[in-house]
């Protein structure tokens, strides 16, 4: 999902970047659980969508 929606370079940097506000690296939290991974989805949709839509991912 990552790389479709970032395009290579900027998907490995955004998985393998610690976030703050995920606490953790997505690539750790996607594959630690469910929820992790949800987070992560959810992170990825606001940073392509910033404006709060809802889009269809």
């Amino acid at each position: 999902m990552a790389m479709m929606l970032l395009g290579r370079e900027a998907a490995i940097e955004f998985m393998n970047a610690h976030h703050d506000d995920l606490g953790g690296r997505p690539i750790d939290l996607a594959i630690a659980s469910d929820e992790g991974r949800s987070r992560v989805e959810l992170a990825l949709s606001e940073r392509c969508n910033p404006s709060g839509e809802r889009s269809m991912l």
